[in-house]
């Protein structure tokens, strides 16, 4: 025996499932990259990083941290990626070489540049663009459904 759907209750239940598929995207956390050390702030840095999952509050973080040694004139150049489940206060570039310029009578100094983002795996060297699962999702059931 066959079961047959009527296309008016095929529509409602395609139109269900999209409501829902966007609801879930409400409650799945934040995703980042994580990752600590020189090799984060190359091009390649996703060979060397991890996606982790955050809470939906956090943000996703880059800080790049620059030390320099004044005696020999050496610099050091760390990266860290990964989630911040403080309110993260950005360091603009500006602040950065302002830094920078300071005069200081220590043989070292350090300074940073913080960036913060909210949305999946936003915190790449370059702008990446990423697709929500659940938005790929609703756009293929609205297809399909209209079949």
């Amino acid at each position: 025996m066959e079961s047959y759907l009527s296309p008016l209750f095929t529509w409602r239940l395609c139109r269900l499932m999209c409501v829902l598929s966007l609801l879930c995207r409400n409650i799945c956390c934040l995703e980042c990259w994580k990752c600590i050390g020189g090799e984060c702030g190359g091009e390649e840095f996703e060979e060397y990083s991890q996606k982790v999952n955050c809470a939906k509050e956090d943000s996703c973080m880059k800080v790049v941290y620059e030390m320099k040694d004044y005696s020999s004139d050496v610099k050091y150049e760390s990266v860290v990626r990964t989630c911040l489940k403080s309110p993260c206060v950005p360091v603009t570039k500006e602040t950065f070489n302002a830094c920078r310029r300071k005069i200081r009578s220590y043989k070292y100094y350090g300074c940073s540049i913080r960036s913060c983002c909210k949305s999946d795996l936003c915190n790449t060297a370059t702008g990446m663009l990423c697709w929500n699962p659940y938005i790929c999702f609703y756009l293929l059931t609205m297809l399909l459904c209209r079949m």
